[in-house]
């Protein structure tokens, strides 16, 4: 085969190469200009989130493109100028240069991407802007040379023609050499050996620069490993914010159960897979979730949000329902109907985006089946829910009291002059099945996060509680429902429940709360 050596047509097109690393290199700096102009103003205003098209504007496929010419083209005349015995700094300084360039961009861009979905600590935005000015400097010196090259311009002589005239263009520039295609495969070996020998004394002789070249290499592969599996392809995990067009969510748990609040069984051979989202929206316009562009892959098979189960599963969170979204993060519940043999399957909940992305979340639900013994309290101490679902509830019971009925009094007034004391009293019901009598609680419950359906602690104990009694050595529970008798002429700070009357003459008196798979005890008596 017949080749023809390159570098008659490299020195031919010098000036040529020069103006298009030009026109790149001037690309380029008008981005990283961009990028600190942006950082400026960023700064100086009131920290906020930013949209995904400032970090596109910013950042694109053709910044990639660019320093990847920039690079190569530096190389090509740098192998050029080797060839013919001529200075070769500035070349490599400008390889050097666009490298660190290109890992700065990396850097650079997984930071302001950040911003679309939170907050980002100012010092680390203050040193990529302080970064970006160093960078800007190497830029502009790079640039200025090139340039220089690229117009013909000398600064020594005035007169670019004495550069290429020293390149000298000679016959052996542009001849052409003949390649074997024979294979000898002893004399393969020797060469072999003889090119890891000169590449080995070629990298004693510049181990600083190739090692340096090597690290910068090793950096951008990294980073683009980085870039493509942790923020491109990213699987987010527990309590990690992703953001969309529209929305930021952040996932706060999941769980699955066969149960509902009150323990039984919600559906035969299947189980709920409830999934915790906290929801915000990006922009001031009415907005709704399209629980649609939602589904759960469960081994390869797809389950969409189901609202069947909203008045069973309400410990769990707000099953989401279309309510409207707001400028503040709401927590939702995003429900899943799957059948018990799936349950051990991997779990991928994803989201399909306007602009036709799909984000992943890994949902390992915790399990709400198994029965475990929660803490206790007695009566004036405070009882913490904690580790259970109800994790920031607490509740204080003060006192209690079991009577047949109950006196209140009260103020009855004509008018802001003139009232009267006056008395209601408070009576139980009549119960065909159990003969009651009245408990009258004083407490309250404390909770961080709004549980729905629960206003006050009977509300409480109502939904969740159980009273347990011991009677003669017999541990009984009690089966009725609980009702509350409210006075109607005055509001009290007290709770009375209708109870059976038995339990005025319990030995002890629990109240069992079943917070799904936890049980915990609050002594009465």
């Amino acid at each position: 085969m017949i080749l023809r050596k390159p570098y008659a047509i490299l020195i031919k097109n010098f000036k040529l190469i020069h103006i298009v690393l030009a026109i790149l290199m001037g690309y380029l700096f008008y981005k990283t200009n961009m990028i600190l102009s942006f950082l400026n103003e960023y700064l100086s205003s009131v920290a906020t989130t930013i949209t995904n098209e400032v970090t596109n504007s910013l950042f694109g496929p053709l910044l990639v493109v660019a320093i990847t010419f920039v690079i190569l083209g530096s190389l090509i005349i740098l192998s050029l100028m080797h060839f013919k015995d001529k200075p070769i700094k500035f070349y490599i300084y400008n390889i050097l240069c666009y490298l660190i360039l290109a890992v700065f961009y990396y850097v650079s861009f997984s930071i302001i991407k950040s911003l679309e979905v939170g907050l980002v600590d100012v010092r680390i935005l203050k040193v990529i802007h302080d970064l970006t000015i160093v960078v800007l400097a190497f830029q502009i010196f790079g640039l200025i040379f090139v340039i220089v090259r690229a117009t013909g311009f000398d600064i020594k002589s005035f007169d670019f023609k004495k550069d290429l005239e020293e390149l000298n263009i000679s016959s052996s520039d542009n001849e052409e050499f003949e390649v074997e295609l024979e294979l000898d495969t002893d004399r393969l070996k020797r060469k072999i050996n003889k090119k890891f020998r000169h590449a080995k004394y070629i990298y004693i002789e510049n181990k600083l620069l190739i090692n340096i070249i090597g690290s910068i290499l090793c950096s951008i592969l990294f980073f683009a490993i980085y870039l493509n599996v942790g923020v491109y392809n990213k699987t987010f995990k527990l309590n990690e914010a992703f953001k969309t067009n529209q929305f930021i969510f952040n996932f706060t748990g999941s769980y699955h159960t066969k149960y509902d609040y009150a323990g039984k069984e919600i559906k035969k051979d299947y189980e709920i897979v409830a999934v915790r989202l906290k929801i915000r929206k990006l922009y001031n316009q009415d907005l709704t979730l399209q629980t649609g562009k939602f589904y759960l892959d469960v081994d390869g098979r797809k389950f969409y949000h189901t609202t069947n189960y909203k008045d069973r599963l309400f410990d769990l969170g707000t099953t989401y329902m279309s309510q409207q979204i707001s400028n503040e993060f709401t927590t939702y519940l995003l429900v899943f109907e799957i059948p018990k043999s799936l349950i051990d399957k991997k779990m991928i909940l994803r989201y399909s985006d306007t602009n036709s992305d799909i984000i992943k979340i890994d949902v390992t639900p915790s399990d709400l089946n198994k029965e475990q013994e929660g803490t206790d309290a007695s009566l004036t101490e405070t009882l913490n829910f904690e580790n259970s679902i109800l994790n920031t509830t607490s509740i204080k019971i003060n006192s209690y009291e079991l009577a047949s009925s109950f006196k209140i009094n009260y103020n009855y007034c004509l008018n802001s002059e003139t009232c009267y004391e006056s008395i209601e009293y408070l009576k139980s019901g009549t119960n065909s099945n159990y003969s009651t009598i009245l408990l009258k609680i004083n407490g309250d419950i404390v909770s961080d996060e709004p549980i729905s359906k629960v206003i006050d602690l009977f509300d409480f104990i109502q939904y969740f509680g159980k009273i347990r009694y011991e009677i003669n050595g017999e541990y009984k529970t009690m089966d009725m429902s609980l009702l509350e008798v409210t006075p109607k002429k005055t509001k009290t700070e007290n709770f009375y429940i209708e109870v059976i009357s038995e339990l005025e003459n319990a030995d002890k008196v629990d109240i069992l709360f079943n917070i799904r798979n936890k049980i915990y005890t609050y002594h009465l008596k």
